[in-house]
Formats: structure tokens, C-alpha cells, sequence
């Protein structure tokens, strides 16, 4: 695990955070990973409580890249919104999702994704992977969230990889849903 204010806030122990940042402990150590306090807990108290002495609301992990993109792909929706509340940076993301965005479509979680759009999330940030965040949500196969990135200004005829990963995922409702919305079924 690495330093004891990850272990207490891995297994979401609140009083053992507090009586260790109350003897100055980091509240931006690491584990050996690079993962923080932020990267490990879903517990929004203890998140308020590192926050509030000064964690890095930016700070880069391994696999899951940055807070953000950690509570993001776990699903922890009050956790997103106090990152947000704080500054954490809706675009900024890395491991093995590009944007916090990314990292909601792919769990389909449609609450955080709108709460990231709202936020100012960029709907057609090129990825690493798959062209765009739209078809990572096609080729996902979370319809809703396909329908939410396209109300939200995504570009079903950006890189024709939406409709191409929809495709080679066998998601016929996702084609139908990107044809009907603008995409381009004659690209090639």
C-alpha cells in the first residue's frame, strides 16, 4: 500500500486520516503505484478532509491517472462533483483513460458524464484510443450515453470510428442510433 494515510484511507478510515494529518502526516503521499489518498478513497468525508489540507486534486496516478479520472470510472458521483467543486481539471487525464470523460463513458455511468459535460468537459477530445469519446461510449454499447454525448454537441461523423466501433462490437442499436444522428454510413 505504501504510506499509512493510504492504507487508513484504502479501507475508509476517516479518524485514523484525521489523527494522522493532525501529526503531520502527507496528505499527498504515495504509494509505491504513484496512487494518493485521493486516488484510493470514494469516502467523501475523508476526501473533504485531504482536500482541505492541501492534496493535489491533479496529482497523476498509474492505471487510473488522476483523482478525477479514478472517482470517475468507479462510479463515485458525490466524489466527482466535490473534485469539481475544488478545481480538479475536467479535461486532464492518463493511464489507461485519456480524460475523466472517458473513463465515465466507458463505465456508462450517465450522471457522472453529464456532470463532467456540465462542467466543461470536451465531448470531441481526440483519444489514444478509439478516435473520440463517442466511440469509446459506441463501442461500449451504452446507448444513453452515446445520445448524451451527440445532445451535447459530439460529432457522430468525426473520424467515422464511432460508427466503425459500434460496428465491430456488434451494437446494431448504437449504428442506428449514430445514423440517425448524422454519421455517415458511406465513409470509408
Amino acid at each position: 500500500y505504501g504510506p499509512e494515510t493510504l492504507v487508513a484511507s484504502y479501507y475508509g478510515n476517516l479518524s485514523m486520516v484525521q489523527l494522522l494529518v493532525d501529526n503531520g502526516a502527507d496528505v499527498n503521499a504515495r504509494s509505491r503505484l504513484r496512487r494518493s489518498v485521493l486516488n484510493h478513497s470514494g469516502n467523501v468525508n475523508l476526501i473533504q478532509l485531504v482536500i482541505y489540507n492541501g492534496a493535489d486534486l491533479n496529482a497523476q496516478g498509474t492505471n487510473y491517472g488522476t483523482p478525477l479520472v479514478s472517482a470517475s470510472s468507479r462510479g463515485h458521483e458525490e466524489t466527482v462533483q466535490l473534485l469539481l467543486e475544488n478545481g480538479a481539471d475536467v479535461n486532464d487525464g492518463d493511464g489507461q483513460f485519456d480524460s475523466p470523460l472517458v473513463a465515465a463513458v466507458s463505465s456508462g455511468n450517465e450522471n457522472i458524464v453529464q456532470l463532467l459535460i456540465e462542467n466543461g468537459a470536451k465531448v470531441n477530445l481526440p483519444l489514444k484510443f478509439y478516435g473520440t469519446v463517442l466511440a469509446k461510449a459506441a463501442h461500449c454499447g451504452h446507448a444513453t450515453v452515446v445520445q448524451l454525448l451527440i445532445e451535447n454537441g459530439a460529432d457522430p461523423g468525426d473520424y467515422e470510428t464511432a460508427l466503425v466501433a459500434a460496428s465491430r462490437a456488434h451494437h446494431n442499436h448504437i449504428v442506428r442510433l449514430l445514423v440517425n444522428n448524422g454519421a455517415d454510413a458511406n465513409v470509408r
